[in-house]
């Protein structure tokens, strides 16, 4: 697949293996921020449209049954 600057992945990869390494850095930074913020974005969305509602409660019956344990218990083991 072709992108607006006219390069398919496989290229822009080609690219930056030319790259010094400190370039290569900063554009893996960029990358990696931009890949957080996506996820962030979807999650948000997923949590919005109720994609979690029935973990939820799931999570507030089993609170309820006492099937719970407190996390610094989970933590120490």
């Amino acid at each position: 697949m072709r992108y607006g600057w006219g390069m398919s992945v496989t290229e822009m990869i080609r690219e930056a293996r030319k790259l010094p390494l400190e370039e290569l850095r900063a554009l893996a930074r960029e990358l990696d921020e931009e890949l957080a913020r996506r996820v962030d974005e979807r999650f948000v969305e997923a949590v919005e449209a109720g994609e979690f509602d029935h973990l939820a409660k799931e999570a507030e019956a089993e609170y309820r049954a006492g099937k719970t344990r407190p996390l610094d218990e989970i933590l120490d083991d």
